[in-house]
């Protein structure tokens, strides 16, 4: 018996809190954080790592979250395997997908950011992502592992 599942995609819920005091209320673009991501990715591309591993190494050194694995045949880009992930900056955060490509028989790793993510992508990773917050919130502290 096969069960519908459905989600929102009409306005993806990213969790977000308010801004610090003094800061402007112009959207976050994130661009410092995904540049930041993004230089550490490619130290990674000539390593033996896993795509996984790799992304996670990244992830962990820029702050930021692995989310879930998807299937790259699912993915909108060619992709020989794809990531969500979640970028942190202060007190906001963002959604996007992480893939690993073949250039002329070289490794690369590449970032989808929300604005170049068809909105049904984006729904579901931001979707994910709040409940992991929420989530989060519920599990003691000690139980925290259980959530990574």
């Amino acid at each position: 018996m096969a069960t519908n599942v459905q989600f929102d995609v009409s306005e993806p819920q990213i969790h977000t809190v308010s801004k610090p005091a003094g800061e402007t209320d112009l959207d976050r673009d994130f661009s410092l954080e995904i540049a930041e991501l993004e230089i550490v990715l490619e130290t990674k591309c000539d390593t033996e790592l896993s795509f996984e591993a790799s992304l996670r190494s990244a992830l962990g050194a820029t702050g930021n979250s692995y989310l879930f694995p998807f299937p790259a045949s699912s993915f909108h880009k060619r992709a020989e395997q794809v990531a969500a992930i979640r970028i942190d900056a202060l007190d906001e955060a963002t959604v996007a997908y992480a893939y690993e490509v073949t250039v002329d028989g070289k490794r690369e790793f590449r970032l989808a950011t929300a604005d170049e993510l068809p909105k049904e992508l984006l729904a579901f990773a931001a979707n994910y992502a709040a409940l992991i917050v929420t989530l989060r919130s519920l599990v003691p502290a000690k139980n925290s592992k259980l959530m990574h």
